[in-house]
């Protein structure tokens, strides 16, 4: 028993806190574990494949006002036709709500 409270104790996640480069929210980016890389589904620079978008996030609302109320805006930001399925799943499936 004192062997698994130690194990919970010591693990450390390195969640980071950004702003939304629009609105300026607060965005929380959590930190896999598994993968050990920070999810990415806020990362901006990472939709886009564009290094002008380097440390830029994108809240959840400011992605989906893009992806409904601006699509031309959106496809032409988010031209990987792989990445723009996989936006589009994460939308749909409430990830990203």
């Amino acid at each position: 028993m004192k062997e698994t409270i130690k194990k919970a104790q010591t693990k450390r996640y390195k969640h980071l806190n950004k702003k939304c480069f629009q609105c300026q929210k607060d965005i929380l980016v959590k930190y896999n574990t598994g993968t050990n890389e920070y999810i990415k589904k806020n990362d901006w620079e990472y939709w886009t494949e564009n290094e002008k978008n380097k440390g830029k996030y994108l809240c959840n609302s400011c992605i989906l006002n893009l992806y409904y109320e601006k699509p031309k805006e959106y496809l032409k930001a988010v031209e990987n036709k792989k990445k723009r399925r996989i936006l589009t799943t994460y939308i749909y499936n409430k990830t990203i709500n």
